[in-house]
């Protein structure tokens, strides 16, 4: 049964009510015609409570993401770029990092850019500048639930080298507060690869603001460099944005179930209102807290990942990387929700206490 605008529905009763499904739920194809973004494909998403912004040109990530009109995730200064027009090498990279609610870093590298043997490891390497393919959308009604799904892969491939291939699925159902973001890396080649994958996900004003934190199970926690050192004490604390303000970044341990399984929120408790990620941690063993308070750059990153984002290199030397066989696949899924209550909030940090 459907559950839209706090009321639980069923189908052929929701039907009376509308012309058609599109007036409440849509998965709709555009492109957009101007600026730096002009000519990148993308896919608008309703859900009757959420609606966010697919990126078929770059990984099928997710963009702009509202919960029932209010913004979630953080943009920069520099906008949304097409792929067309991004330069992953050098600190041009940064110049077409767009932000959103989540992207992709890898399949290759993770961090700084490297000539790695003999090859040249791109920033935060190249499935998010890289455009899907065989894209697909089906919504349907199953029983009383209509359920929305997008998807589509991503080939990072050359001559003589790697064949990676990153199939995903994007699906929610009608009046959802989440989505699930399927991801399966299959090796397509026949030599086994190193791979390092992280989700960039990234709350925004106004659920990131003074007073608002972190909700993990924290088994162990280290800073990246002396900067972040100097802000271990008060990692968790989120100021008012300060000009001039150093990054820092963390490194989490999360604690999860049985069976991997773990979620990490970051919440606003002033407005009762949060996003949360769920995700397993046999593949995606490291949590990455990224944290900006500087004015116009404030933003904080939720990173699941299988490394450390410090480059290819640097990752070698110290045993980080992750090789998958010949033909071999593995999966990265992962499920970005909405906490829209003081209630629902307590209830969350009361399951992480669990792990």
């Amino acid at each position: 049964m459907a559950k839209i605008f706090k009321i639980n529905i069923k189908k052929k009763e929701l039907l009376k009510h509308l012309g058609n499904i599109d007036q409440i739920a849509y998965i709709r194809h555009c492109e957009l015609n101007s600026g730096k973004s002009q000519g990148l494909k993308v896919l608008e998403v309703t859900n009757g409570a959420l609606d966010f912004t697919v990126l078929e040109g770059r990984c099928l990530d997710i963009f702009n993401m509202r919960y029932m009109g209010i913004n979630l995730n953080f943009v920069t200064k520099s906008g949304l770029t097409s792929q067309l027009l991004s330069a992953p090498i050098s600190d041009e990279a940064f110049r077409s990092l767009s932000g959103g609610m989540m992207y992709t870093c890898g399949l290759s590298n993770v961090g700084q850019s490297c000539l790695y043997n003999g090859q040249q490891q791109v920033f935060h390497g190249r499935a998010r500048t890289t455009a899907a393919e065989n894209v697909s959308v089906v919504c349907e009604w199953i029983d009383d639930e209509y359920e929305m799904k997008i998807c589509g892969e991503m080939k990072e491939a050359q001559i003589f080298k790697e064949n990676l291939v990153l199939r995903r699925q994007i699906l929610t159902k009608l009046g959802d507060k989440k989505i699930v973001i399927k991801n399966e890396v299959e090796n397509m080649g026949f030599e086994s690869q190193e791979i390092m994958l992280m989700f960039h996900v990234n709350p925004g004003f106004p659920i990131l603001d003074e007073g608002s934190k972190l909700l993990a199970s924290i088994k162990k926690i280290k800073p990246r460099d002396e900067i972040s050192k100097q802000g271990l004490e008060h990692y968790n604390e989120i100021i008012d944005p300060q000009d001039s303000y150093i990054e820092q970044v963390f490194y989490i341990e999360a604690g999860a179930d049985q069976y991997g399984n773990t979620m990490v929120a970051f919440v606003n408790p002033k407005i009762n209102l949060g996003v949360y990620l769920k995700y397993n941690t046999i593949n995606l063993p490291e949590l990455i807290f990224w944290k900006s308070m500087a004015s116009g750059d404030y933003a904080v990153g939720i990173e699941p990942s299988n490394c450390y984002p410090e480059g290819k290199i640097n990752q070698k030397e110290i045993n980080k990387l992750c090789v998958i066989e010949s033909f071999k696949k593995l999966n990265f899924d992962i499920e970005i929700g909405v906490l829209d209550s003081e209630e629902e909030i307590e209830s969350f940090s009361k399951t992480l206490m669990e792990f």
